[in-house]
C-alpha cells in the first residue's frame, strides 16, 4: 500500500512537472509570437535574426503595408480588419520555406526576411488578390504594398531594414498601378522630405502660415465676377510661398489633410461673414477630400459655420470630386442629398476625368459640373475631345447644371467655350489664385468704392 502510495506520489510530481514546464512553453510562445495571427512579434524576430547560421548571405527584407487600413477598420469594422490581417498571415504561413524568417511588426504592418535566392515575387501577386476580395461586396479595394530591401548584413536592426523596406512602400502609395518596389537611396531623401513637411505642420498652422487664396470665376455672359474658389498656400516666415503641390499629397497620405480642409474652411466662412457686414454678397467653393466625410461630420460642420458667421449656406460652396463621391456612393449619396436640402449648393469637380462620371452623375444630385481645359489639353484627339466637351454642356444645360470651366488659358477658349455655352470660367486667362487682400482690391471694394 505504501508502494502505491509512493507510485501515485510520483506520478503526481512527475505531472506537476509536466504542466510547470508546459505552461512556461506556453509562456515564452505567447511573449515572443501575435496574439491574433500567431506570427513571431518584433523581439522575437530579432532573436531570430540573431541565431542565424550565415549572416551574410543575400536576403530580401519584404515588407507589406496595407492602404488606409484605419479607414479600413472605421468603415467596415475591427472584425473585417481583422479578418483582412488573418488572411495574409496565411498566405505568409503557406509560402515560407526553411531559412525564412517572418512576423508581424505592427498593426497592419508585416515582415518576411528571405533568400533572395529561393523568392518568388509571384506568392505578392496571390496574396494582393487574396485581400483584394475581403470586400468585394463593396465599391472600396484593400490595397496592398510591398517594399523591398536587399541585404547581405543580418547584423543590421530590424527596424532599420524595415524603415528602408517601407521608403520604398511610401514610394508607390500614390501609384494604383504598382504594388511592389526596390528601395534605393533617393527614397530615404524623398523619406525625408515628407517627414519634415509633416512635422512642421502644427507649428506651420499655429503660425497661421496657411493662407486661403481665391481664384476668381467670372460670367461668361457678362464677364464678371459671380464667386471664387478657395486655394491654400503655405507661406513661411521669410515671405517663401510653398506650393500645394508641395504638400496636398503628403497631408492626404499622412491623414492631416481633413484638419488643413476644416481650417480653411474656416477661414471661407470668416470672410464671407465680413462680406455680408459690409453689403458684399459673395459666394466662395472649398474643397472637400475624401477622408474629410470619415474624420469629419460635414453636415453639422459647414451648418455650424454657417450659424457661427450668419451667412447664406447657398454662399459656402461645397466642391467634390468623382472620386470622393465614388469611395462610398450610398453613404454619400444620403449626406450630400441633406447639405443640399439645407441650402448648400454642391459642385462636382474635374468631372470626366474619372472612368464613370456619367454614371455617378445619375446617382449623385448635384448643382455645378466643373470640367477643366486639361480634358482637351491632354490628348491627341484635340476634336473629338471637344465633341463630347460641347455633348457635355449641352447635358449639363438639359439637366439644369450650372457648368464652370477651369484652367482657362487663352482668348480662343473664352470664345469657343461661350458659344458652346459655359456659364462660368475661371483659370489664368483672367487671374491665377490671389491672396485675399489683392482679391479685394482688384474685385471688391474697388468696385464698391466707384
Amino acid at each position: 500500500m505504501i508502494t502505491g502510495i509512493v507510485v501515485a506520489l510520483l506520478l503526481a510530481v512527475i505531472v506537476f512537472q509536466y504542466m510547470i514546464i508546459k505552461i512556461d512553453k506556453d509562456k515564452r510562445h505567447e511573449a515572443g509570437h501575435d496574439k491574433l495571427t500567431g506570427l513571431c512579434n518584433p523581439e522575437h524576430l530579432m532573436q531570430k535574426m540573431k541565431e542565424l547560421p550565415d549572416k551574410k548571405k543575400n536576403r530580401l527584407i519584404i515588407y507589406s503595408d496595407i492602404a488606409e487600413f484605419k479607414l479600413i477598420n472605421e468603415i467596415f469594422g475591427i472584425e473585417k480588419g481583422n479578418e483582412i490581417l488573418l488572411k495574409q498571415a496565411d498566405i505568409i504561413k503557406k509560402h515560407a520555406v526553411d531559412g525564412y524568417l517572418y512576423g508581424r511588426v505592427g498593426e497592419d504592418h508585416f515582415v518576411v526576411i528571405a533568400d533572395e535566392a529561393t523568392f518568388n515575387e509571384e506568392h505578392l501577386y496571390e496574396c494582393r488578390e487574396t485581400l483584394q476580395n475581403v470586400l468585394s461586396d463593396s465599391v472600396y479595394n484593400v490595397r496592398v504594398c510591398f517594399g523591398i530591401y536587399r541585404t547581405d548584413n543580418m547584423n543590421e536592426s530590424l527596424s532599420f531594414m524595415c524603415d528602408k523596406a517601407s521608403f520604398a512602400v511610401a514610394s508607390i502609395k500614390d501609384d494604383t498601378h504598382s504594388f511592389i518596389a526596390y528601395y534605393d537611396d533617393t527614397m530615404l531623401e524623398a523619406a525625408i522630405k515628407y517627414k519634415t513637411i509633416v512635422d512642421e505642420f502644427d507649428d506651420a498652422i499655429k503660425a497661421s502660415e496657411f493662407k486661403m487664396y481665391l481664384q476668381p470665376q467670372l460670367s461668361a455672359k457678362t464677364r464678371r465676377l459671380t464667386g471664387a474658389e478657395a486655394l491654400v498656400r503655405r507661406i513661411k516666415p521669410d515671405g517663401t510661398i510653398v506650393s500645394p503641390i508641395d504638400f496636398i499629397p503628403v497631408y492626404e497620405k499622412s491623414g492631416l489633410i481633413s484638419r488643413l480642409d476644416r481650417y480653411i474652411w474656416e477661414q471661407a466662412a470668416a470672410k464671407l461673414g465680413e462680406w455680408k457686414k459690409v453689403g458684399i454678397n459673395m459666394s466662395i467653393s472649398v474643397n472637400i477630400s475624401p477622408k474629410d466625410f470619415y474624420y469629419i461630420d460635414i453636415f453639422n460642420t459647414f451648418a455650424g459655420l454657417v450659424k457661427k458667421y450668419d451667412i447664406e449656406p447657398s454662399n459656402l460652396k461645397i466642391e467634390i470630386t468623382e472620386t470622393t463621391i465614388m469611395s462610398d456612393v450610398p453613404n454619400l449619396m444620403g449626406e450630400l442629398e441633406e447639405l443640399r436640402k439645407a441650402g448648400f449648393t454642391i459642385e462636382m469637380d474635374d468631372f470626366g476625368s474619372g472612368y464613370s462620371s456619367l454614371n455617378t452623375l445619375k446617382d449623385i444630385n448635384v448643382d455645378v459640373l466643373k470640367v477643366d481645359m486639361g480634358f482637351i489639353k491632354e490628348t491627341k484627339n484635340v476634336k473629338k475631345s471637344r465633341i463630347i466637351l460641347a455633348s457635355v454642356i449641352k447635358m449639363a444645360k438639359v439637366l439644369n447644371l450650372l457648368i464652370i470651366t477651369e484652367g482657362v488659358e487663352t482668348e480662343e477658349q473664352v470664345d469657343n467655350l461661350t458659344k458652346l455655352g459655359c456659364d462660368v470660367f475661371q483659370g489664368y486667362y483672367f487671374s491665377k489664385a490671389i491672396d485675399v487682400n489683392e482679391f479685394e482690391k482688384r474685385y471688391l471694394y474697388r468696385k464698391k468704392a466707384g
